[in-house]
């Protein structure tokens, strides 16, 4: 998927020209799994189908998602297409519909390396216990990819639920059984687009109208503070990869990638660097300002994160509601040229963020302004 909004881009002529068509490419695979669950069903003349179409498409998870440029929706269209193949594989299980399953499997698998223990075991699972309890036998499992994927429990949920409305709307001599089946369908549909609707606002009440604003006006609107640095600063990331966003010289680091920063501190652990030696590596990539976002460090530490020499301090002050720092930084004698702090709730109904929290992003100067130490406070 993500190559796909590239080449959305590169065809557009640019990020901020082509991140329209790249949501449209992501919420267009949402409106597929949507149209497979129909379509299939359609295919045995049930309404079960679109029971289960209609709920999937108004999930709020669903409606969330749809105006992002992720890749979740991918996920979920092929989680879909498994299903529904695991569905015909239990009524005919021979080595085509295996084929196709695992196919689909392997497809999910491309989209996102998370799928190991949300569509591979679940799916894997439910074909070894149709093979003992109906079959006996375990043939063609093997041919299953044994990959993973996150698999959203929305779709199996949707399947389930629209099938078991439909079967309540056919009840033999119940006559009521049509009316409270539609009924029930009809108030989870409100629920589900109501839910929707707040998750929509909750995540956008705070984020710039982009309808004909250029895309410069949009990131220096998002990242001010990182445009009003001195002229000729260069910037370096830990903790954010928005690369799109900040000014252009930017140099940063997904999860995935190497960190400048973490040969840096290891190697002042060890002894093998002095603070000066570490410092001028930093220096000849031409960087005067390190910006560190806090709260991305923590929330990637529950999952692939970053390496421990830039992670497990933060993650353990944050745990203790202490405010954030790194020894690499103070053993290079960084000062701090700004802190941003997490906007505060404005509702009485929100839970109240801890003082020592409350940064969100610190800027640190490279080497430190004249004047100003490590240890100096902010300008307000």
């Amino acid at each position: 998927m993500e190559m796909l909004f590239l080449l959305g881009m590169v065809l557009r002529g640019g990020p901020y020209e082509g991140m329209y068509l790249a949501k449209f490419l992501h919420g267009a695979m949402g409106v597929l799994a949507v149209l497979a669950i129909i379509t299939t069903h359609k295919r045995n003349d049930s309404r079960g189908g679109l029971f289960s179409g209609v709920l999937l498409a108004t999930a709020p998870f669903m409606l969330y998602l749809s105006w992002l440029a992720m890749v979740e929706l991918a996920m979920i269209f092929y989680l879909t297409l498994a299903v529904l193949w695991l569905r015909e594989w239990l009524n005919d299980g021979n080595w085509r519909v295996c084929l196709c399953l695992g196919t689909m499997l392997g497809c999910a698998c491309a989209v996102k390396y998370l799928s190991v223990g949300f569509i591979l075991a679940p799916v894997l699972g439910a074909m070894i216990v149709a093979c003992v309890v109906r079959r006996g036998s375990f043939k063609w499992v093997w041919s299953v990819p044994l990959v993973a994927v996150l698999a959203p429990a929305m779709v199996p949920i949707s399947l389930l639920a629209g099938g078991l409305l439909w079967r309540l709307t056919h009840i033999k001599g119940a006559d009521w059984g049509r009316a409270v089946g539609v009924a029930m369908l009809g108030m989870a549909i409100c629920f589900n687009l109501l839910t929707g609707y707040r998750m929509y606002r909750a995540n956008t009440s705070g984020t710039l109208n982009a309808h004909g604003v250029p895309g410069d006006l949009i990131a220096r609107t998002i990242l001010k503070e990182a445009y009003d640095l001195p002229d000729g600063s260069r910037i370096m990331l830990l903790g954010d990869a928005k690369g799109f966003y900040f000014p252009p010289g930017t140099i940063y680091a997904t999860a995935f990638d190497a960190q400048p920063l973490d040969w840096i501190a290891r190697g002042l652990d060890r002894g093998e660097l002095t603070p000066r030696e570490g410092l001028e590596r930093i220096l000849q990539m031409g960087v005067t300002h390190i910006w560190v976002d806090w709260l991305e460090i923590v929330r990637l530490g529950n999952t692939y994160g970053f390496p421990a020499s830039l992670s497990r301090e933060v993650i353990l002050r944050h745990r203790q509601n202490r405010r954030p720092g790194l020894k690499v930084f103070d053993q290079l004698h960084l000062g701090v040229f700004k802190e941003i702090e997490y906007p505060q709730p404005t509702s009485g109904a929100d839970i109240e963020i801890a003082p020592a929290r409350r940064v969100w992003v610190t800027i640190y100067s490279v080497p430190p302004a004249s004047g100003q130490s490590a240890m100096a406070a902010p300008p307000s």
